[in-house]
C-alpha cells in the first residue's frame, strides 16, 4: 500500500481466457489505477459498513451493496478497449 505501481501483477487463466494472459495483464495495467486513493474512491470504501463485512465475509454477497461486486462497468470498458484494438489490428 502507498505505492502508485504494484510490486507485482500476475494473471493465469489456466488456458481458459478468451485473451492471452499477457494481453489481460496489459489491459489490467492500462485500465486500472492501483494507487491507494483511487482504490478508496473507486470501491467507495468510505460508504462501506465494515461491521457487516466482518460478520460473514466480503465476497459474493449482494446484501451489502458494495462496489467491488459490481464489475459490469469495468468489464464493458475493457471489452470496448479490446474491440477497438482488434478492429484496428493493433496488438495489445
Amino acid at each position: 500500500m502507498g505505492l502508485a505501481e504494484p510490486v507485482s501483477l500476475y494473471i493465469d487463466t489456466f488456458g481458459t481466457g478468451k485473451l492471452s494472459d499477457e494481453d489481460l495483464l496489459y489491459l489490467l495495467k492500462v485500465y486500472f489505477d492501483f494507487t491507494s486513493s483511487n482504490i478508496r474512491k473507486e470501491l467507495e470504501l468510505d460508504k462501506v459498513k465494515f461491521s457487516s463485512l466482518s460478520a460473514f465475509g466480503h465476497v459474493g454477497r449482494d446484501d451489502l451493496n458494495v462496489k467491488w461486486e459490481k464489475t459490469e462497468s469495468k468489464a464493458n470498458e475493457l471489452s470496448e478497449a479490446y474491440g477497438k484494438a482488434k478492429r484496428t489490428a493493433q496488438v495489445l
